[in-house]
């Protein structure tokens, strides 16, 4: 239709009605195909070899779903492979999709029928009320909140301890923040923190050794490790029918030509890869051989 606020206008009430609980249901079918859909594909991982690094990232930048969508769909799908009783609560509408996502990690198959049927119906807030109950350990969550002018705002549940650490740094750093602001505190332990893991991970150095060393082990000189974290921009460098895979994190070194193969630790043969693909390349690379 041309105009769909012009077509449902010149409904009449009854013919409205109609119409929207036709809408829902066609909805509710077509949802339950996708979270089908998408069981099969993350089985397959197929999304591997068009260049992503997981079945969310394909969602999200492929299929252009949001971060909730694609969350409760991937959860609802993983959730459906095991208990395929989950697609007919679903298609009925007596579970929506969030529900399923709050509820999956805690299905067993001893008490999936029991925890589906007291959801049926049940808003958000009920649901993760009955999973209090079920699982009253805290969890350690965290969201971020984009604000204007280039802030967020952070907010994070931590365990007592870490709080206690929090005071005493507010103790020992009045001088240089007077007003023990937890936000100046945590902003410059990031940085001091970054500084550690880049020196770590990245073989950063204040002072690096001139020249690119070859090592005829598996083991990957620093000075190299440096030059193909920048030539590769910290990112996984595989590149699928889709084009390259965005993931940043989890990344590894990767021999193009395989270490057992001759492949030394260089620059020209090294490349980063996500954990992801650098599984998937060498279950490729195995089913080529066999």
């Amino acid at each position: 239709m041309d105009d769909p606020l012009r077509f449902y206008a010149a409904m009449n009430d009854t013919q409205l009605l109609t119409e929207i609980e036709a809408l829902l249901s066609a909805e509710r079918h077509h949802d339950v195909l996708l979270v089908a859909s998408l069981a099969e594909l993350d089985a397959r991982k197929l999304y591997l070899g068009l260049g992503f690094s997981s079945l969310y990232g394909y969602c999200t930048q492929h299929l252009r779903l949001s971060e909730h969508a694609a969350y409760t769909r991937i959860e609802a799908a993983r959730t459906a492979r095991r208990f395929p009783v989950v697609l007919d609560l679903l298609s009925t509408g007596d579970v929506t999709l969030t529900t399923v996502a709050l509820l999956g990690r805690h299905l067993t198959n001893e008490n999936h029928l029991a925890l589906l049927d007291a959801a049926r119906h049940k808003t958000k807030r009920e649901v993760q009320a009955q999973m209090a109950e079920i699982d009253p350990r805290p969890e350690w969550d965290s969201e971020i909140f984009p604000l204007s002018g280039g802030r967020y705002r952070v907010e994070i549940t931590i365990p007592l301890e870490s709080y206690q650490t929090l005071r005493r740094l507010q103790e020992l750093m009045r001088h240089s923040v007077p007003t023990g602001d937890p936000a100046h505190i945590i902003i410059r332990s990031l940085s001091l923190q970054l500084q550690h893991v880049e020196r770590q991970v990245l073989a950063d150095a204040k002072r690096p050794r001139a020249g690119l060393s070859v090592s005829h082990t598996r083991y990957v000189p620093a000075s190299v490790k440096r030059e193909v974290w920048r030539r590769d921009g910290a990112q996984c460098a595989f590149v699928g029918t889709l084009g390259r895979c965005t993931e940043r994190n989890f990344l590894q070194m990767h021999h193009v030509t395989p270490f057992a193969e001759g492949g030394l630790a260089t620059v020209e043969t090294l490349q980063l890869r996500c954990r992801a693909h650098n599984v998937y390349e060498e279950d490729q690379r195995t089913a080529r051989q066999a």
